[in-house]
């Protein structure tokens, strides 16, 4: 339960992490499936992608001025749009990300008033739980994976959140060293094995 560090289950794919998360905390945690963004038509469609991205998040209305103002720009002056189609849906998980964490750090103040930090229990914390993300679909956005985890390390290390990756072993711990700046003390991993018949 590590109070400021980026967490990660991984082992074999298909060894039943998300499950075994999911049977131990229950309701109590705030779970964003990628998967279901990154596959299907969150791949392709930037919409879809983050209408169930901000819906994870119960962040309402998904945005879409981005789009509309870029293409109004581009409409009076050819060329003048900024933002690229994958920058433009970056941009707005940023937002929904900064939203977050504004709203955890207003929930944390209010909950601490003046209690220091450390006298109490780090489960003081929301959970979430980041799932779906394999070595196939985590390249189809880019740099989601890296702002997601970039994010996941702000929280965790401002005591704002505990965030749990859930991953197999065949990338999560280099691609999360990597996107954290090959800091290994940012990160605690823990494996999940298979069971020993008869356990």
């Amino acid at each position: 339960d590590p109070k400021d560090q980026v967490m990660l289950l991984t082992g074999r794919r298909g060894n039943g992490q998300s499950s075994f998360v999911r049977d131990t905390c229950g309701v109590n945690g705030i779970y964003l499936n990628v998967a279901h963004m990154l596959e299907a038509g969150g791949s392709f469609d930037d919409r879809i992608f983050v209408k169930q991205f901000s819906k994870a998040f119960a962040y309402w209305p998904t945005q879409g001025m981005d789009r509309q103002m870029n293409a109004l720009l581009d409409l009076i002056l050819p060329g003048s749009s900024k933002l690229s189609r994958e920058n433009e849906a970056l941009v707005m998980v940023q937002r929904v990300l900064s939203t977050v964490t504004a709203a955890l750090g207003a929930w944390h103040h209010r909950r601490l008033g003046c209690h220091d930090w450390e006298s109490l229990p780090s489960s003081g914390v929301p959970l979430i739980v980041i799932d779906g993300f394999t070595s196939e679909n985590k390249g189809r956005r880019g740099a989601f994976f890296e702002s997601l985890v970039t994010w996941a390390a702000y929280v965790s290390e401002e005591h704002l959140a505990r965030v749990l990756f859930i991953a197999d072993s065949s990338f999560a711990e280099p691609a999360i060293l990597s996107a954290l700046g090959n800091r290994p003390e940012r990160l605690e991993v823990r494996e999940l094995h298979d069971a020993k018949p008869g356990a």
